[in-house]
């Protein structure tokens, strides 16, 4: 959307984004927003501003059970899988049959089954990155002669994220190495920058002909 009059213009817009991974467990939904506006007040001033925010949302398969190709990878380990084995009980549990080629022994903690199912690994471990991202900007400028323009910009960037990992006990690397305990870690970040310019500019044209431009700030 956007519009304005004869001494100022502005312009709203908006996204929202949301896709569905082709692995199991990942997606991204973001929502994001912006605004310009500009405005003459006199023939000597004029501001302006601009604003984006967005808000994302991602799960993903990360960390060492989930990158590169090895045995201890889930995602990998679906190769390795037996294909005749089903991977749910007739009852809906998951189905966590010792599958030699994965795992030569059934891992049990005081009767608990965990590991050989990689799918329930997946689907249950939450890794998951949030993200919320300001950058906004206002700036003026004035006329002081026809030649001589003051500029003057302040700008900001805000950057917060966070991120929720957590693998339950009956997950390979929840077991935590034989005990019951599961794993989980939270991890944040907050970034800010900001940048502020004052430049002063001349511009002077000799007989139509000859053009001086200088900058300084």
């Amino acid at each position: 959307m956007f519009g304005g009059d004869e001494k100022s213009r502005y312009s709203i817009s908006g996204n929202y984004f949301d896709q569905k991974g082709i692995v199991l467990a990942t997606d991204f939904k973001r929502y994001s927003a912006r605004l310009n506006y500009e405005k003459e007040y006199s023939k000597k001033l004029k501001l302006a501003t601009s604003i984006f925010g967005s808000n994302s949302s991602e799960d993903k398969l990360t960390g060492a059970a989930y990158n590169g190709i090895g045995f201890s990878n889930a995602f990998s380990s679906l190769y390795l899988a037996n294909p005749l084995q089903t991977v749910r009980n007739a009852d809906g549990s998951f189905n966590t049959t010792a599958q030699p080629a994965i795992n030569p022994t059934l891992n049990t903690i005081s009767g608990q089954q965990f590991s050989d199912n990689s799918i329930q690994d997946i689907v249950a471990t939450i890794n998951q990155t949030k993200l919320s991202h300001v950058l906004g900007n206002i700036s003026g400028e004035y006329r002081l002669t026809g030649e001589l323009v003051l500029r003057s910009m302040f700008g900001v960037d805000l950057l917060n994220t966070k991120l929720n990992y957590y693998s339950p006990s009956y997950t390979t690397l929840g077991n935590n190495g034989g005990t019951i305990t599961g794993s989980g870690s939270i991890g944040t970040i907050n970034y800010l920058s900001w940048l502020n310019e004052i430049t002063i500019s001349y511009s002077h044209a000799f007989h139509s002909k000859h053009f001086l431009d200088a900058l300084a700030g």
